[in-house]
């Protein structure tokens, strides 16, 4: 495994409307607009965040270590998209997407099936996306890592995130999820400890 420093490969300002690491009541403004709100939005969830497909019953926001995370937890294998609204970007810029994930127990339907973090930036992009997956646990949390470009214009420069829970039952946990913008060249993957894990896929 190619050793990296994530903090490193970095630099830029946090785009507060994809985070939920901070308390839920915030006040910083999101660039999320009301037509891509839930007429009645999810109160225990990040806001501008929507559960599009699954069922909330497996979801919850929890406090670890001292700061919030959201926690998927069931005894049954289920499916759970989980999506935010829209943020707003810059033009021909590079960004990437991180967060923070720890998997307990986790058994899939399939052996590659799992947890799937993605990122749409503009029409006509294609999405960006990692997943961990098969049966298993990580060894405390494990950094997913989504480098990603913006279209040249300024209308179209949204970006959407999806959490995806595919076909497994077990507890995942999400938190410090965010957005920058970088100068970097970075590579999509995974930082497992001091290690920087360069794929798309990271099998437990």
């Amino acid at each position: 495994m190619k050793k990296r420093t994530l903090l490193m490969m970095m630099t830029g300002v946090l785009l507060s409307s994809a985070a939920w690491a901070a308390d839920d009541a915030t006040t910083e403004k999101t660039a999320v607009t009301d037509k891509d709100l839930l007429n009645r939005p999810l109160i225990a969830y990040p806001k501008g965040y929507q559960l599009k497909n699954g069922t909330g019953d497996t979801l919850s926001v929890v406090e670890v270590d001292g700061k919030k995370a959201l926690q998927f937890k069931s005894d049954k294998q289920v499916y759970v998209r989980f999506r935010s609204g829209f943020s707003k970007f810059k033009p021909n810029t590079n960004y990437v997407m991180t967060c923070e994930v720890k998997i307990t127990d986790m058994k899939a339907k399939k052996r590659k099936r799992g947890v799937m973090l993605q990122v749409k930036s503009a029409p006509g992009k294609p999405y960006v996306w990692v997943s961990i997956i098969h049966d298993g646990s990580t060894e405390g949390w494990v950094t997913a890592t989504i480098p990603f470009d913006t279209g040249a214009k300024p209308e179209f420069c949204k970006s959407r995130v999806s959490i995806f829970i595919l076909d497994l039952s077990g507890t995942v946990l999400f938190r410090n999820l965010k957005i920058t913008e970088t100068t970097e060249e970075l590579t999509r993957g995974f930082q497992v400890g001091e290690d920087f894990v360069p794929k798309a896929l990271l099998k437990l």
